[in-house]
């Protein structure tokens, strides 16, 4: 059983009090009493709990993590991000405050980060458009966005490197003989959407194929816009032979579309998505996909938010994860 603070005053011969202030540093102990106690709770392995450590240094061992817009209902891309999350900060003995969006709607983050005393905040599914981002890159309140590349006082993010990631899923296709690719982009206010447009663009120019902004699509990061604008596309052109899409739910709205007008997947339409979400392996065929590390994702960004809360330093280096080519059965030769 370890030492508690009242072993170290009988040991000492002072009040408990006069322990607890000696070791969280107040300045009306006599310096000759602070080391001795010092000394006695080094002897006896004192180890103060969470909780009292937490109080003495203005802390509540408490991280904020806001689940956004389509994120926040269970989204399966949040899911392995989440529990890297909660991997991470049990390690750090560091509890998860859970915030929605109905939580947010009229406050501001950092307003709800005061309200509840957390030490910093995850912020996962905020748009670029958001009208309290500037707020938060200018915040005191040491903060980490997921896949949002924006830095500040001490604010920073964790993300993929989508544009290599998405260039390789491409040049992946175009070396199998499509030549003609469809895009099915998420939506314009993600960061992600235009580095994986990115990425594609960059396959187009280095297979010397002309890029085409007519094959390029908006599914919303959902599955039912994606088979909708999937399906209207179908219904105007079928001259493509695969499918790139963002993500894999947009991916599995995709293959909904066109399995309901029975081209094959993949003998007429090679599919890749990306995240590798579980699924992937639940589909006919079995989804190829970009491989997204979520779980380190998750983790990486509790990391990075405790260098800032422990070490209180200002804003550290953003994170880019790498990523996985995962080929399955949804892609083929042309």
């Amino acid at each position: 059983m370890s030492a508690t603070i009242k072993d170290l005053a009988n040991e000492v011969g002072v009040s408990e009090s006069t322990v607890s202030r000696a070791l969280n540093d107040y300045d009306d102990v006599n310096e000759k009493t602070r080391r001795k106690i010092v000394k006695v709770a080094e002897r006896l392995n004192y180890k103060p709990n969470a909780i009292a450590r937490g109080l003495a240094r203005k802390k509540t061992n408490t991280i904020g993590l806001f689940l956004l817009g389509k994120i926040g209902e269970g989204h399966p891309f949040a899911m392995k991000l989440v529990a890297g999350v909660m991997n991470a900060s049990r390690k750090s003995e560091y509890d998860i405050l859970l915030f929605s969006e109905t939580e947010v709607r009229s406050d501001s983050y950092i307003q709800r980060c005061q309200e509840r005393s957390v030490d910093g905040a995850i912020i996962l599914g905020i748009k670029s458009n958001d009208p309290h981002l500037e707020e938060i890159k200018n915040s005191d309140i040491p903060i980490i966005l997921i896949d949002i590349p924006v830095s500040g006082k001490k604010t920073t993010y964790v993300s993929s490197h989508n544009v290599e990631g998405a260039y390789q899923a491409v040049k992946y296709l175009m070396n199998l003989g499509h030549q003609k690719v469809v895009f099915m982009n998420g939506h314009e206010h993600a960061p992600v959407s235009k580095e994986r447009l990115q990425g594609y663009k960059l396959a187009h120019q280095d297979c010397k194929i002309k890029y085409n902004d007519q094959l390029v699509l908006n599914g919303k990061y959902e599955r039912d816009i994606a088979y909708q604008r999937m399906k209207k596309f179908l219904s105007l052109n079928k001259d493509f032979t695969a499918v790139f899409a963002a993500s894999d739910l947009m991916a599995l709205g995709v293959m909904d579309a066109l399995k309901e007008v029975n081209i094959k997947i993949p003998e007429e339409v090679s599919i890749i998505g990306f995240d590798d979400i579980e699924l992937c392996t639940h589909t006919n065929p079995q989804l190829s996909t970009v491989k997204q590390k979520r779980f380190e994702m998750g983790q990486r960004a509790v990391i990075g938010l405790l260098e800032m809360i422990e070490e209180g330093s200002n804003s550290v280096e953003p994170v880019l994860l790498d990523y996985e080519l995962v080929i399955r059965g949804s892609v083929q030769s042309n």
